[in-house]
Parts: structure tokens; C-alpha cells; sequence
């Protein structure tokens, strides 16, 4: 899949190989690789850019790792209150994750 891309010598400062990578991974359950991409999506940004930071958290939540995605989600929106609606359907879905939907 993306791995396959890269390897084959996409150029690897496109900054959305990395994102799907984190996704991809994320989503099967392998955390470190998808925190890795994530890590590395970062690197191609300026510091403390929204889109890293949401990967993150989201990698995080979909592991069940919840108070570490709120505490992503939560840096997102007091470093970029104007990114996607200031992180709020970040935090409302990693609530409904983790199912504490008072809070959601």
C-alpha cells in the first residue's frame, strides 16, 4: 500500500504519505508505527501546525488510549482555537470513543 509507494522512491518530504501512513496504521492497532509517521508528518511542518497534532490524537483515541488524544486535541485547539470548529469534533469523538457521552 503507501509503504509500497514509498519504497518504490516517491519523493519522501510529500508530507500526506506520512499522514496515510499514520492512519493506516492507527487504524489496524499498530501504535508506535502510526505515532512514527505521525512523528515524521510533524517534521514536515512548521512546529505546533494543527494537521500533525489532530493525527496524533487521533492515532491515540482509536487505540483507546483517551486521555493521551484529549490531551493532543486539547493542545490543538489552544494552539489553533480556529482549526475545525477549535478541535471540538476531535474532542466530542474521542468522548464518544471512550464512551462518555455526557461529555461528548
Amino acid at each position: 500500500m503507501v509503504e509500497e509507494v514509498e519504497r518504490l522512491g516517491m519523493d519522501k518530504s510529500v508530507p500526506y504519505v506520512y499522514f496515510v501512513l499514520a492512519w493506516a496504521y492507527g487504524i489496524e492497532g499498530d501504535v508506535p508505527k502510526a505515532l512514527a509517521a505521525a512523528d515524521r508528518f510533524a517534521s514536515l511542518f512548521p512546529p505546533n501546525d494543527p494537521a500533525p497534532i489532530a493525527v496524533r490524537g487521533d492515532v491515540l483515541a482509536w487505540n483507546g488510549r483517551y486521555e493521551e488524544a484529549l490531551a493532543a486535541h486539547r493542545k490543538n485547539l489552544e494552539l489553533n482555537p480556529g482549526f475545525q470548529w477549535g478541535s471540538a469534533l476531535a474532542i466530542t469523538g474521542t468522548y464518544l470513543l471512550a464512551g462518555q457521552y455526557a461529555l461528548a
